[in-house]
């Protein structure tokens, strides 16, 4: 429920910046190589294009990259009824691991 925001460039158009809140906070293991891996949900809107981009909490501080989206149907064979999309992003946490000795 942690306020967030994101600054995008969905499609080219720059600059869009929206509000939302952390929905959900998962972390799952892969069962064929043993890695974990996290994914950070949020309400904040982007779309196409906005890969990369960055969620700010309160304060400023990064707390995530734009990674993708996932919509639900509730006829999925049929992409028919659109219910939700899932906006998940990389925790940055998982970013700094890269840039680590």
């Amino acid at each position: 429920g942690t306020t967030v925001y994101c600054l995008s460039h969905p499609s080219g158009a720059y600059y869009h910046f929206t509000d939302g809140m952390v929905s959900n906070c998962t972390r799952s293991t892969n069962k064929r190589t043993g890695r974990d891996k996290y994914i950070l949900e949020i309400t904040s809107d982007y779309g196409v294009g906005a890969s990369g981009g960055p969620i700010f909490d309160d304060c400023g501080n990064l707390v995530a990259l734009v990674s993708s989206t996932f919509s639900l149907y509730a006829q999925p064979e049929q992409y028919r009824n659109f219910q939700m999309a899932y906006k998940q992003t990389v925790p940055v946490f998982l970013i700094r691991e890269c840039f680590t000795d």
